[in-house]
């Protein structure tokens, strides 16, 4: 009798630390939360003659659903800075008498651009460019999917809660493990 309570507590032990251990925290921590372009992005370009950049502004989403809020930042610093992954560092626009707008075609229509000093086309998938000058080619580039950072914040919140829970689990599954066992086994308690 001993023996097959044993190997019961054994594999109900097992089953307990291998399907339950770490399950709220782990659950916590699989799911991170992006920005990304939202759909549609209303993208605009604007040429900074001063700063010989690009200023790219764009409406943003988290990949939650939420709402969109207007972003902007400088193409070629960013490159410089960051390459192309990462959070850009956003900026607020400059007033607009500082800017040129930068037309933004579908690649269908780009084809007949042959006399266009600088213009935008819109590329297969969604948040890819390409500037061009004429018909050549200057750069190509997604626009900005990075992870949000106040998720983050919030997942580091919430551990210390997530942990008490997974804690709370295994002690209540092997507690419920060791009273079966002890019910089987036939022992006793005595009260004096």
């Amino acid at each position: 009798m001993k023996t097959r309570c044993t190997a019961r507590w054994s594999c109900a032990l097992a089953g307990a630390v291998l399907l339950l251990n770490g399950c709220v925290t782990k659950k916590l921590w699989e799911d991170t939360t992006f920005r990304e372009p939202g759909s549609p992005a209303s993208v605009q370009f604007f040429l900074h003659a001063q700063r010989r950049d690009i200023l790219v502004a764009y409406e943003e989403v988290r990949d939650t659903g939420t709402r969109a809020r207007q972003r902007a930042y400088y193409l070629m610093e960013n490159r410089r800075r960051r390459g192309t992954h990462g959070k850009p560092h956003f900026v607020r626009p400059p007033a607009p008498d500082r800017l040129k707008t930068v037309p933004v075609v579908s690649s269908s229509a780009a084809a007949g651009l042959t006399n266009v000093d600088l213009y935008a086309v819109g590329l297969p998938g969604a948040g890819r460019y390409v500037l061009r000058s004429r018909e050549e080619d200057l750069i190509q580039f997604d626009l900005p999917i990075y992870p949000d950072a106040s998720a983050r914040t919030v997942q580091v919140l919430l551990t210390p809660l997530a942990v008490v829970a997974d804690t709370v689990i295994v002690c209540s599954v092997v507690g419920a493990v060791v009273a079966y066992c002890w019910a089987q086994s036939g022992a006793t308690i005595e009260v004096h």
